[in-house]
């Protein structure tokens, strides 16, 4: 899964998880991420699992989503002990 976030707010989140890596957040990294067509709305393929529409953008809160994922982080670790 991808979730689209205003440049530069991943650069200091850190590692969060072996599984997880904020594409471009490492200095002059160069990253290229394919993009379905907005009608393809179901998988396997590559799909939106979300539309964009006109009174929502592409983009996620970049705090909301940091700390959704280190709560994940957290529960998937307490499981595992």
């Amino acid at each position: 899964m991808y979730w689209f976030i205003p440049s530069g707010h991943a650069q200091y989140w850190g590692r969060l998880h072996k599984g997880i890596h904020a594409l471009g957040a490492h200095g002059a990294e160069v990253t290229y991420l394919g993009v379905p067509p907005a009608d393809w709305m179901e998988g396997p393929r590559l799909h939106w699992r979300i539309p964009a529409s006109p009174d929502r953008g592409l983009t996620t809160d970049p705090h909301l989503l940091r700390l959704a994922m280190a709560r994940a982080v957290a529960a998937e670790e307490a499981v595992d002990r």
